[in-house]
């Protein structure tokens, strides 16, 4: 009876009632919660997640703030104590993850049921970590957008150009024009590797 109740609800509702008893977060544990897009930046700004239409913003290092944004009409933040945001959010989002422990590495394998993932102000993942979460990304079936922070640029393009075979079977679009055609497997789609600009942006066309 909770579940087909619950079944209606959406995942930021259901969020709110599983902090009611155990037997509400056991019920909704158990449900699968759409997380369509997560704009997750370690300290620095707040952290967006978009749950199918609404979105979720954390913000604050002390008390965190939870705002549901696009709701008409606008309406005053939810303020948790003692807290900052990325702890929230992060407690949050274990809920569907069933993963309590994402503060301690991030586990970019936990978010490849996202159809979009963006890490800001993650300036220190070097080329080796990053080249790691590409191939990770590729790996997903529902994720057509990744962007993190560009760091060690130079060393980051000549190893994914790989001394004339780029990784992935990827091919340069034109020499020197850091955007990669990644083709994917059983598929007539590809990714989009683009390595211009600050960031990099990996989208499945």
């Amino acid at each position: 009876m909770l579940w087909s109740i619950f079944e209606k609800a959406s995942p930021i509702e259901r969020l709110i009632v599983r902090k009611v008893c155990t037997r509400l977060q056991t019920c909704v544990d158990t449900m699968y919660n759409k997380i369509d897009e997560i704009c997750f930046g370690p300290h620095f700004g707040p952290i967006e997640v978009k749950y199918e239409k609404d979105v979720v913003r954390y913000q604050g290092d002390t008390d965190c703030s939870v705002y549901r944004l696009f709701r008409q009409p606008l309406q005053r933040p939810a303020v948790v104590k003692n807290v900052d945001h990325i702890e929230l959010a992060i407690r949050d989002l274990s809920i569907p993850f069933r993963n309590p422990k994402l503060r301690d590495n991030f586990p970019i394998e936990c978010f490849l049921n996202c159809r979009g993932l963006t890490l800001v102000h993650w300036s220190f993942i070097n080329a080796v970590t990053i080249i790691r979460f590409i191939g990770i990304i590729q790996t997903s079936s529902v994720l057509e957008s990744f962007l993190v922070k560009k760091y060690d640029s130079d060393q980051l393009i000549k190893a994914i150009r790989g001394g004339g075979r780029p990784l992935w079977n990827g091919v340069e679009t034109r020499p020197e024009s850091c955007i990669f055609k990644i083709p994917i497997a059983n598929s007539d789609k590809f990714w989009k590797l683009d390595l211009n600009g600050k960031m990099v942006h990996l989208k499945r066309q």
